[in-house]
C-alpha cells in the first residue's frame, strides 16, 4: 500500500501560521526533504488571521490543509462566536477537516495551555464531548474529527481506548490518533504500553500524530510530557509501524516536530515516508 493509496493525503507536518508561508517557500525553492510532503496540517486559534498570500502558496505546493483547532473545548461548552471565527479561516483555507483534542482547554477566555485538563473517561462525559462533536461539525460545514489528548492522570471508568472509540462511534466521526499521547497515558497511568489490535475505533482512524516526548524522573517513576522537538525513540516509530497495518489503508500520517532542528526533522520524515511506503494491513481475524 503506498501513502497515496484510497486518496490519502500521505505524510503532513504539523504547521503554525507563524512559520507555515516559509516552509512553502522552502519546498518550492526545492527543498528535497519537504518534497517529501504532501499536506499540512495548520494549528488556528479562531481568532487568527490568514495571510492574503498562504491560500496561493499552499496550492502552489500542491499541500491540502487540515485544521487542527486550538482551545476548543470539546469536553465542556462550546462558544459558538469561537467556532464562527474557525470557520471562517477554514473556509478560507478549504480545509479538509477539522481536528481538535480532547479536553478542557480554556477557562472563560483564558487559555489553559500546558495546564489543560484532560476529559473523564466515563460513558456521560464520552456523550457530551460526542454531542459537541456533532454541533462543531453542523456549524462548520466541514468533517470534524477527535484526537485523544495528553493525559497526565485519569479518572473514569473507561480508559482511554474505549473513550476515544465511544466518543467517535457516538459522534459518528473520525479518529486521530496521537501516538507520543497515548504512549504517555500509559506510561503516566502506570498501565503496560500497548497496541490494541481488537479496538473497534480503528476503522475510524484518519490520521496518526507523531511528535518527541520526554521522560522526567518524578518521584519512582519516569513522567510522560509532550515535547514536540524532541527526536522520536525507536519504540515509538515500532508502534507507528504497527498501527498503520491497523488502520485503514490511505490513513494520513502528521509529523509534529514544531521547532525541531533540521537534522531531526529530516531523520523523522524520512523514517516515517518509508514506514508509509511499506505499510501492509493486518491479516482479519474473526
Amino acid at each position: 500500500m503506498t501513502s497515496a493509496a484510497a486518496g490519502g493525503l500521505g505524510l503532513g507536518v504539523g504547521l503554525t501560521l507563524d512559520n507555515v508561508a516559509g516552509v512553502c517557500r522552502g519546498r518550492l525553492a526545492g527543498d528535497e526533504v519537504l518534497a517529501r510532503v504532501g499536506y499540512v496540517n495548520l494549528g488556528i486559534r479562531h481568532d487568527d488571521i490568514v495571510p492574503e498570500e498562504l491560500p496561493g502558496l499552499l496550492a502552489e505546493c500542491g499541500w491540502p490543509v487540515v485544521v487542527h483547532a486550538i482551545d476548543i473545548n470539546l469536553s465542556t461548552d462550546l462558544d459558538p462566536e469561537q467556532l464562527a471565527g474557525l470557520k471562517r479561516l477554514g473556509d478560507a483555507l478549504d480545509a479538509r477537516w477539522y481536528e481538535e483534542d480532547l479536553g478542557v482547554w480554556v477557562w472563560q477566555r483564558m487559555s489553559l495551555g500546558l495546564h489543560h485538563l484532560p476529559p473523564l473517561l466515563t460513558a456521560e462525559s464520552a456523550e457530551r464531548s460526542a454531542a459537541n462533536v456533532v454541533r462543531c461539525r453542523e456549524l462548520l460545514g466541514r468533517p470534524f474529527h477527535v484526537e485523544n489528548p495528553p493525559v497526565h492522570y485519569a479518572e473514569g471508568e473507561l480508559d482511554m481506548w474505549q473513550y476515544l472509540a465511544a466518543v467517535a462511534e457516538a459522534a459518528d466521526c473520525g479518529i486521530i490518533l496521537d501516538s507520543g499521547h497515548l504512549i504517555g497515558y500509559h506510561l503516566n497511568t502506570d498501565t503496560p504500553i500497548e497496541l490494541r489490535a481488537g479496538w473497534p475505533g480503528w476503522p475510524r482512524v484518519r490520521e496518526l500524530h507523531i511528535s518527541g516526548f520526554q521522560l522526567v524522573d518524578l518521584g519512582d517513576r519516569p513522567t510522560w510530557i509532550d515535547q514536540h522537538p524532541a527526536a522520536l525513540p525507536a519504540g515509538q516509530l515500532d508502534w507507528v509501524e504497527q498501527a498503520l497495518r491497523y488502520a485503514p489503508p490511505g490513513v494520513a500520517a502528521c509529523l509534529e516536530q514544531d521547532g525541531a532542528s533540521e537534522a531531526v526533522v529530516a531523520a523523522s520524515v524520512t523514517r516515517v515516508a518509508e514506514l508509509l511506503a511499506v505499510a501492509e494491513p493486518a491479516p482479519v481475524t474473526a
